[in-house]
């Protein structure tokens, strides 16, 4: 159980750091895409990333390449993972895929 809220913890620290305040997605978003990333096998930061990438355009263009910079810097986040791949890309930051 422990681990089940650090993770939902650590997902929405993982929204903020890139600029989305969890409070804009709908419960049920966030709940879904935490279960989906637990079952994967993913980290927060990698969920954080993937639905982030699904944000509206003027929503994402807020957004800050730097956490993603710095998460893969400290392996938070695969760039080689398909899904985090494509999102790199969905959210215009590709150049960070062979950073």
């Amino acid at each position: 159980m422990f681990g089940q809220i650090s993770y939902v913890l650590r997902f929405n620290n993982a929204l903020a750091l890139l600029g989305v305040n969890p409070q804009h997605l709908t419960e049920t978003a966030r709940q879904s895409a935490q279960v989906v990333g637990q079952e994967l096998g993913a980290t927060p930061q990698e969920i954080a990333l993937v639905l982030a990438s699904d944000l509206p355009l003027d929503y994402k263009m807020q957004l800050d390449p730097k956490t993603a910079m710095t998460w893969i810097r400290k392996r938070k986040i695969n760039p080689r993972n398909p899904n985090v791949r494509e999102a790199l890309y969905n959210l215009g930051w590709g150049e960070l895929v062979d950073y």
